[in-house]
Parts: C-alpha cells; structure tokens; sequence
C-alpha cells in the first residue's frame, strides 16, 4: 500500500520497544481495537502484564491494567475460567472493560468489571443456565447500545453471546450455516433479547475468487476465517498453509504470510486499524511532538 510522505514520520513514532514491556516476558500477544493496542506480556514469574497503547499518539491511553479479579466475589468466590478484555477510547477518555466466566452449580456466571481509578469495579453480573461456554479469544467482541457482543463456543458449537448489560440478562444467538462462500450476516438489534433474525447481505463465491486470483480453491474446504473487520470491510482466512487478506467491497484476495513449519498453524491474527488516508491534526505551537 502506497503511503504518502507526511504518514513516515508518524510510522516512526509509532513503533513500540517491546523490550521496554519488561525483560522476564516469554510470550506476548496483541489485541486492537480501533487503533487501541492492549499488548500482553507473559513471565515466567508472576502475572501477566497488560499495557494500553495508542501508537498513532504515543502520549495517550499509555496506562498498564492492574491485576485482574481471578474469582467472583458476587457468586461464592467461584474461579474465573475464561476471560477477555475490551477496550474502547473516545473524546470522553479510556473505557477498559474485564469479561470473565465461571461456574456455580448448574449455572454460568459471567462478571462485567470496567476500570475505576485503577480499580477494577463489577459494572454488571449474569446467572446464567447456559454451561459449557468457552469465549471465542481469536475475535473481538463489540460494546453499544449497553450490551457487548462476543463469540463463543456453546456445548461445541459455534454461537453468538449477547449480554445485555442494563437487564442483566444473557441470551444465545445461533449463527448462520455456510459453504464455500463468504456471506455476510446482519444481525438486527431489537426488543427480542436476541432472537434469530439474520438477513443475508451480501454472498461471495471462493471458488470464483480464488479463480480470478489463480489460486486453487481445493485449500479453502477447510479454511479458517480470524479478524473480520468492521463494517464487513475485510476479512483474514488461513488457507492452504498460507494467510490471505480478502477486501471483501472490491474483491480482492491478497497473501499476505506463508505459515512455516515453525509456525505450525495460526494462532491469531490482530489486525492494526485506522483511518485512510490519514488526517492529522495541526501542530499546536509549543506542544510535544509525542502528543
């Protein structure tokens, strides 16, 4: 992708020392939202460490997450087993929300917790007779309209979450069934608490994809799909030992990493966001250049 020349300086100042999330990490994962980064460092010693980065704008949401709860002190101290962050910046500052998962009994129990003066406060909580979730971490899950908007596996099968914060309720959405094509899904948001109405959007045949690009489409049976973004702009699928970027508007099919044997399969793939072309603000006189 062609960049203009006012986006190298930018690109410069963006660039993370990885060094600098602490010398003891074996392992460290990336999630982005929006430009937001949240970059997980791994010790071999101690709990993992959670830094909030805005590369684009070095000076902002530059914070590291405390600890996190590992039980639910609403629900007998029952240990948390699953857990995902979401992060969401604005005009009005950071919102850093805490998704985790446990059980009591029959039931699951899943805790909102949102970061209140670098303490992390239980914003909603559910008691649900659903069991055996197991949150999709592989994709983002969405916050609006005060309900949050997660993947999950559900008994083994693959189910949308919609957890509805101001009612405290939980409800299960099945997903649509597909083939060898891409369909792209809406889901409308109405007073059923999550009812299946999907409508089909739009139907992207692989086959004819992969023919226009001459790739076989025999390694696309099996295909992964990681990352949708927003809108339905694009989309990763892990094909063929190789990962595509697929621009789903104009059709375009795109390698972009040939899986190795080193590699073994893909994990995850977290996609850095942000507008294009870029609009900077004006240099304000007597300003750090990293603001």
């Amino acid at each position: 992708m062609p960049q203009p020349p006012e986006l190298a300086a930018v690109v410069r100042r963006a660039n993370i020392d990885l060094a600098t999330l602490g010398s003891d990490s074996f392992c460290l994962s990336v999630d982005c939202w929006n430009g937001l980064l949240l970059l997980t460092s791994y010790l071999h010693h101690g709990p993992p460490i959670r830094t909030v980065r805005y590369p684009l704008y070095p000076a902002r949401y530059t914070t590291i997450l405390p600890p996190v709860p590992q039980t639910s002190i609403h629900h007998d101290d029952s240990a948390y087993y699953g857990r995902e962050f979401i992060l969401k910046g604005g005009d009005d500052g950071l919102s850093s929300f805490y998704l985790a998962l446990g059980v009591e009994g029959q039931q699951t129990i899943v805790d909102v917790y949102v970061l209140q003066d670098d303490i992390w406060a239980i914003y909603s909580s559910v008691a649900s007779e659903f069991t055996g979730i197991s949150l999709r971490l592989d994709l983002a899950s969405l916050v609006g309209d005060g309900k949050i908007y997660t993947l999950a596996y559900v008994g083994g099968i693959n189910m949308l979450i919609v957890l509805d914060l101001v009612s405290a309720s939980l409800s299960l959405v099945n997903l649509p069934e597909e083939e060898l094509q891409i369909r792209i899904w809406l889901h409308g948001v109405d007073g059923n608490n999550g009812a299946a109405n999907w409508f089909l959007v739009n139907t992207i045949c692989l086959r004819e994809i992969c023919a226009n690009h001459m790739i076989p489409s025999h390694g696309f049976k099996d295909a992964d799909v990681h990352a949708p973004g927003f809108n339905s702009e694009f989309i990763f699928i892990e094909a063929d030992n190789a990962l595509y970027l697929f621009y789903i508007k104009r059709k375009v099919l795109k390698k972009v990493y040939d899986v190795t044997e080193e590699d073994d399969y893909v994990f995850s793939v977290s996609p850095f966001m942000m507008v294009w072309p870029p609009k900077f603000p004006l240099m304000k006189e007597g300003r750090d250049l990293k603001e």
